[in-house]
């Protein structure tokens, strides 16, 4: 049977193409322990049952994976290898100080193989691996229906990051952390459990709103102060 390529085209990878951490290493299903790419949208996509990832080119739309009825052209690359990919893209870009274009070759035959190769004015660096077999989840059945969203709220990703590793730090083994949404507009609650359980810890975080064109988060109100 005669090899076929497929190029992703498009998607330069870097290091915000790195959806390795949502992976699952330990997981019976040896299919989450890759990245999966979609030929169909040009996606990459990552998983370990409770969380999921996708890249894909901006032009793709809010709407993730590929349309609903298109073939489903899928292969799982192995995680080791698309940070290998990555690694080497920050290097040359370190000796040369330009963006390095990757290109990710998928080769379907037999047993699947996958390419991974690393483009620049000074040469080419190919990784050949075989690809992950085994099923990996259907994008349709586990994303949100776009028709089915009831609240968008627009948050600081640092001001995020700072109460996740408050409760990661503090926050009481095995217990989760609530999220309360009352409004578009209007403070985002964020609760759980700390130190051994007997306290609990509210953080409000102020949404943004898009003033002038740019997102600048909402004070609090004066009187609050």
């Amino acid at each position: 049977m005669a090899k076929k390529k497929a190029h992703i085209g498009p998607l330069v990878l870097d290091k915000a193409c790195d959806i390795t951490p949502f992976t699952d290493t330990k997981s019976t299903r040896y299919a989450l322990s890759g990245v999966c790419w979609d030929a169909d949208r040009n996606a990459l996509s990552a998983t370990d049952s409770r969380m999921l990832a996708v890249i894909q080119p901006p032009d793709a739309g809010e709407e993730f994976g590929p349309a609903a009825d298109a073939p489903q052209v899928r292969t799982v690359i192995p995680a080791s290898v698309l940070k290998a990919a990555i690694r080497e893209t920050r290097k040359a870009n370190r000796k040369r100080r330009v963006p390095v274009r990757q290109t990710v070759a998928l080769v379907s035959a037999s047993g699947g193989e996958v390419e991974v190769a690393t483009e620049s004015p000074s040469g080419k660096v190919s990784r050949k691996a075989k690809a992950i077999e085994g099923r990996y989840p259907n994008l349709h059945a586990v994303l949100p229906k776009r028709e089915s969203v009831q609240l968008e709220v627009t948050v600081d990703q640092k001001l995020l990051k700072v109460i996740a590793d408050y409760f990661t730090t503090h926050g009481t083994e095995g217990d989760g952390i609530l999220l309360r949404f009352t409004g578009k507009d209007t403070p985002v609650e964020i609760c759980g459990n700390v130190g051994d359980g007997s306290r609990r810890a509210y953080v409000v975080l102020m949404p943004l709103k898009s003033v002038d064109g740019a997102d600048e988060c909402v004070p609090m109100a004066r009187e609050a102060f």
